[in-house]
């Protein structure tokens, strides 16, 4: 997790150069969310967006302050929480408790998928600009993983 932060935000404030045309866009969005008299559930502006990365950093950005580098952080936290349950998601997938001798695979396989969403190159470009993209795998981790235990505990293994 560390190697995963770390990677997402050394440098931050001047890698990747910019800001970009859509980086700037979403830190007005964010800015008018983070100064709570516009808090809508849905954005229209610049072709629709869905809120939920406006939302997370508006909360950033009220800690650190309305800029490019406050948006950048949300997308490295985002980045790095996608790290932690792609562990989970791993490990969920690969235990099998009526198999109790492969349990520590299990561990194993999910640490290695997490090692290789931290060192992703893909990941950790999109982790560091200030793009609402970064958000979709962690929704998927967290839908899969919680899928996951929800049919372990249908099927009583839970």
């Amino acid at each position: 997790m560390l190697t995963a932060l770390l990677l997402r935000t050394y440098e931050l404030d001047r890698f990747p150069p910019g800001p970009y045309y859509d980086e700037a866009a979403a830190a007005i969005l964010a800015g008018q969310v983070a100064s709570g008299h516009y808090l809508p559930i849905f954005i229209t502006s610049y072709t629709g967006h869905e809120v939920l990365f406006y939302y997370l950093a508006a909360v950033v950005m009220r800690l650190a302050g309305a800029t490019i580098w406050a948006l950048r952080l949300t997308s490295a936290l985002v980045g790095t929480a996608t790290v932690a349950l792609t562990y989970l998601l791993g490990r969920e997938l690969f235990e099998d408790e009526s198999r109790p001798a492969t349990a520590g695979w299990a561990t194993w396989l999910g640490l290695f998928a997490a090692a290789l969403m931290a060192t992703s190159f893909w990941h950790i470009t999109v982790s560091r600009y200030g793009f609402r993209a970064i958000t979709l795998p962690l929704a998927e981790c967290l839908a899969l993983w919680r899928c996951g235990v929800g049919c372990d505990d249908r099927a009583g293994n839970g």
